[in-house]
């Protein structure tokens, strides 16, 4: 059951995916992982707040993170998941090594009852404006 959750997230997190369109021209290049987290209850707030402003600072300072979503399951919203999307490997190090992800990891560590970094590999990435068209015309789908 666990797994089918797993896999409902990252196809639930990948069809709702807008990320630049570099990704969906280079997808081979891409680097994606994804954090499957178990958060307390009791910390869920606190958490949530931290993961916005990480998000947040991350956007600004790296310009090699194309995207990076925090999403929960809809009825265990301690069971969150972060899908982070890079350029490539060496933007993600270097997203490991930056001053921010260093203050929200030790931030949040306490906060989690379980952690599980799941790399992927890109099938099909694309914002709505790079996907192609569909066979049969506009509306279909």
């Amino acid at each position: 059951m666990k797994r089918v959750a797993i896999g409902s997230a990252i196809a639930v997190v990948l069809a709702l995916l807008i990320a630049r369109p570099a990704v969906a021209q280079h997808p081979a290049a891409a680097y994606l992982q994804l954090a499957v987290l178990d958060v307390d209850a009791t910390r869920l707030d606190a958490f949530k707040a931290a993961a916005a402003e990480h998000i947040a600072a991350a956007g600004q300072a790296e310009p090699d993170l194309l995207a990076m979503y925090a999403v929960s399951e809809k009825d265990s919203p301690g069971r969150v998941r972060v899908l982070e999307i890079y350029a490539n490997e060496a933007a993600y190090r270097a997203h490991l090594a930056s001053s921010h992800y260093q203050t929200f990891a030790s931030t949040v560590r306490p906060m989690l009852t379980d952690r599980r970094l799941l790399a992927l590999l890109p099938v099909f990435i694309g914002t709505k404006s790079a996907l192609p068209p569909s066979p049969q015309g506009r509306g279909a789908g």
